[in-house]
């Protein structure tokens, strides 16, 4: 196929990508003429380097150092990255290495392709020289000077410091028991030391590089001759600060003795030691053996002067002493006084009782404020009383209580609009502490308590509040009628959405059954356009269209009116044109196509504002089947001429037009049907770039055999075992991935169903630990019939190590997270969300080479979500929208060039209480 390879070859990239994984001998000439014909800036030029460094010659490998070091790939790091695997770090010299690094460009985040390769070679070395070479080579290429930490981002590319630190770890985790020369390790020691203390690596990179010196016995004592010395040079003591890569302990003494008498050593060595000493002494000793540990180094020639060294300490520590015991006999002083005074103010608190107790606004209000800041508490945070009766007595505790309840009771909440400058009252402040109490205790609530609650909620920052959680359930309609005043009047307003107190913003975040009805309200506002704020035209026109409030001709007859509206044939409203995208795609994308085609730019200002403002449209067009991939294509069509170079597209993280055409072929490709296979086809004949032509192709052909292999899996001989799901080793990753979710749930059913189910064992801040041993060994009960090996890492606080791994004797693997749910807190959506990305996909799947992972959640207790900006929502919701996280967080990845594809990232839930 590499022989033939033109303009239509659909396989290229298939065949290189098989070429590398399969290292197949004899393409070593005819990659070798595809390096020829194609750009060193695309896709199949950096794989058919990948395959060359698997299956090519020297000769062709030392024509692209050739080519690297005359710059033909300067800035270009995903091919520079690419070659450094192919040749390896024996393949270089120092000199080379240090040019490499100098032809790579920045790299936006730590992970980028420089980094990745540094880190791939050097675990696969396993010569201390080679390591060291590289080490040496990146040590030489750091910059000599840095800024101060606050603007050190953008000095250098930080991938540099990331490859260094590995460079650093592996040279010492290959040092040899052999003498060799340590000066390229003593200056990476200086230079890591540099680094700690700036932005550029935190203060725990080089943690294990600390522990590898410490077990290293040659290197550590030369580097802490190089520390004393020059602590002598400055007067300071760096050895014992515990944040050094190298420091002194209680069991280096008799050697420090030894190196401060030993005189056949320098003066300014003995010295060094000899300070060294006396700080250790003074650092690990107990008083009492001080003096006789101090006398050891009392040694001819140099007796006198140690003597008065020391005296001349004793000295200063006395005057030392004697300011410090002034010092805190002031101190004393100062916290009697304290004492006395908060005497006195309990006095006039308790002659003020009766007025507090009856919630009289002067004296209730001077309480809570003496008390918040004497129990240091934050503004909307719970008052705790246990504490208040601690310092304060029961009296006052039970005065200030009763005091705060009747506040709130008597208290009418006031409107937030008539605070425009995000202030907060001290009366609201003292009911929302008095309706925290009234919950605390239990007592009864009346129509009128919900309705305050529900408008004290709009003040709350960051809600929902512990207050309002407790009462919302059972509430809703309650709720609701409490802030229907105030939504329709903010509606009314120009200001929507600026105070920081919000009905609005409450209201479009509040769950669903308190949104119904308030939206329903405001339907009429909408639709006849007596809202004229542009931003709560739109949040309400979503919220209505996400509880189907709107009918779809009304959705569209509303975007459609609003995108119209433009004066200028060059500008419009893309917030509304999404809208009507959504729901009305063929009418809105025929407008759009004839308003850019008419545009007296040629259409570059529409496309461009399109591209920028759409979000992930993908996911916004509501059609779906053959209609949706039909839209799809056609946007492709109209875009294609406007964008630049495909390679910009990626990884996606800007919004350009590139970007957005680079965006179809994916959305597309993870459609396992033959219109999606056709839909391929047409984009790779639409696109004008032969390299991305092949590409797209090449996706047509893993598309189309990747649907072939799940259509395989079915056959007759199969179906008991697809019934059961376990009775059979699996013959692929994704039938794998059935047998676990099979097995999970029957897990899930037992728990939750079964007469003898283990919910009973599970608690409320139960250890992460024990759950993880506790799915691993019901996973494990059926391993005869499985055919699935049941793996835990006992190391789970290792990033880099999965939970639970499931694997064949074929090699296919499924890794599984846990996460244990409570009300505590522990996990919110966005940190699952987190888990999703960087854990299981970003760390898990790769260092396992898998493409299948699953994220077990164990519902400990009942709890309510804040989900995409709503609260109060209910697990439901949350479980929906982690899928579609997961689902928009894989089409991410799997965007990428080069990358194996994740197939799967499946998300699961076991409640474990009644």
């Amino acid at each position: 196929m590499l022989v033939h390879f033109a303009e239509n070859d659909a396989a290229c990239g298939a065949v290189l990508i098989y070429i590398y994984h399969g290292q197949v001998v004899g393409c070593d000439t005819a990659i070798q003429r595809l390096l020829e014909r194609t750009s060193p800036s695309g896709y199949i030029y950096r794989q058919a380097v990948a395959a060359i460094g698997k299956i090519g010659t020297q000769e062709q490998l030392a024509s692209l150092k050739a080519k690297l070091f005359a710059g033909d790939f300067a800035k270009n790091n995903k091919l520079i990255a690419e070659l450094l695997e192919a040749i390896g770090l024996s393949g270089f010299s120092l000199d080379e290495l240090k040019s490499l690094i100098s032809q790579a460009g920045p790299e936006e985040e730590f992970g980028g392709p420089m980094a990745g390769a540094f880190g791939e070679v050097l675990s696969e070395e396993s010569e201390f020289e080679i390591a060291l070479l590289a080490l040496q080579a990146l040590l030489e290429s750091l910059p000599r000077w840095l800024d101060t930490p606050r603007e050190s981002e953008i000095l250098q590319p930080p991938w540099i410091y990331a490859a260094f630190a590995d460079a650093f770890e592996r040279a010492l985790e290959l040092f040899p028991a052999t003498e060799v020369d340590i000066s390229v390790c003593v200056s990476a020691t200086w230079e890591a030391e540099r680094l700690r203390r700036t932005n550029y690596a935190p203060m725990d990179e080089f943690r294990k590089v600390q522990g590898l010196i410490a077990g290293n016995k040659t290197l550590r004592w030369h580097l802490l001759n190089e520390v004393a010395l020059r602590d002598e040079m400055k007067g300071r003591s760096s050895l014992f600060h515990n944040v050094c890569l190298v420091g002194l302990e209680k069991e280096d003494y008799d050697e420090v003795v030894s190196k401060a008498n030993n005189t056949t050593l320098s003066v300014e060595v003995n010295r060094a030691w000899f300070k060294a000493g006396v700080r250790l002494v003074g650092s690990y000793y107990e008083t009492p053996l001080k003096s006789e540990a101090l006398q050891r180094f009392m040694v001819p020639p140099y007796e006198q002067e140690r003597l008065t060294f020391i005296q001349r300490l004793q000295e200063e520590e006395g005057k030392f002493s004697d300011e410090h015991r002034t010092y805190l006999a002031e101190q004393e002083q100062d916290k009697l006084e304290r004492v006395r005074q908060k005497e006195r103010d309990v006095d006039m608190i308790i002659n003020d009782l009766p007025a507090i107790e009856n919630a009289e606004y002067n004296a209730l209000f001077k309480l809570t404020q003496y008390i918040l800041r004497d129990l240091r508490s934050k503004l909307f945070e719970k008052i705790d009383l246990d504490e208040v009766t601690e310092k304060f007595g029961k009296q006052i505790a039970d005065a200030l209580a009763n005091g705060l309840v009747k506040h709130f009771k008597g208290y009418d909440v006031d409107d937030p609009s008539s605070y425009p400058d995000g202030s907060v009252p001290w009366r609201l402040l003292l009911a929302t502490s008095g309706s925290q109490i009234l919950v605390a205790r239990g007592y009864a609530l009346d129509a009128s308590d919900i309705s305050k609650i529900a408008r004290l909620e709009v003040w709350y920052p960051n809600g929902p509040s512990p207050v309002f959680d407790s009462v919302c359930s059972g509430n809703e309609v309650a709720i609701a009628d409490a802030l229907e005043q105030w939504v329709l009047a903010e509606a009314a307003t120009e200001q929507v959405g600026k105070p920081v107190h919000s009905a609005i913003r409450f209201l479009l975040g509040a769950p669903h059954e308190i949104q119904r009805p308030l939206l329903n309200k405001l339907k009429g506002v909408v639709v006849s356009e007596d809202a004229t704020h542009p931003m709560l035209r739109k949040v309400i026109w979503d919220a209505m269209a996400e509880l189907s409030i709107l009918s779809d001709s009304e959705q569209a007859k509303i975007a459609s009116e609003r995108v119209k509206d433009s004066e200028s044939s060059e500008v419009i409203d893309i917030g509304w044109l999404r809208r009507w995208l959504y729901s009305a795609p063929e009418d809105a994308w025929s407008w759009f196509k004839a308003r850019v085609e008419s545009a007296n730019d040629g259409g570059q200002s529409l496309v461009t504002q399109f591209a920028e403002n759409i979000g992930n449209f993908g996911a916004k067009l509501a059609v779906n089947g053959d209609e949706r991939l039909n839209l799809l294509v056609e946007i492709y069509a109209l875009f294609r001429p406007y964008a630049k170079n495909l390679d910009d597209a990626f990884p996606f993280q800007s919004s350009t037009v590139e970007s957005l055409v680079g965006r179809i072929p994916n959305i597309v490709r993870q459609v396992p049907s033959a219109a999606a296979n056709r839909a391929l086809a047409k984009l790779a004949e639409l696109e004008p770039d032969q390299s991305t032509s092949q590409w797209l192709l090449s996706e047509q052909l893993l598309h189309a055999s990747q649907a072939a292999e799940v259509e395989a899996l079915t056959t007759f001989d199969q179906v008991r075992t697809l019934i059961d799901g376990f009775e059979a080793e699996a013959k692929s990753a994704d039938q794998l991935l059935e047998q676990v979710l099979a097995r999970l749930g029957e897990i899930k059913r037992g728990v939750e169903e079964g007469p003898f189910s283990d919910r009973n064992l599970f608690k409320p801040k139960m250890d992460e630990k024990d759950v993880q041993l506790w799915l691993a060994a019901r996973l494990s009960e059926r391993v005869p019939l499985a055919r699935f090996n049941v793996q835990r890492e006992e190391e789970v606080d290792d990033n880099n190590k999965t939970d639970i791994q499931l694997s064949t004797s074929n090699k296919y693997v499924v890794c599984l997270e846990i996460k244990p749910l409570d009300s505590d807190g522990r996990y919110s959506a966005a940190e699952l969300v987190d888990t999703l990305r960087t854990q299981i996909l970003g760390q898990y799947l790769k260092g396992y080479n898998s493409s299948h992972g699953v994220l077990v959640l164990f519902r400990l207790e009942e709890r309510t979500w804040k989900v995409n900006g709503k609260r109060c929502q209910k697990f439901e919701e949350l479980i929906a929208y982690l899928r579609g996280q997961a689902r928009l967080i894989m089409e991410e990845h799997n965007r990428m060039p080069g990358v194996l594809p994740v197939r799967a990232l499946e998300v699961f839930d076991i409640r474990c209480y009644r």
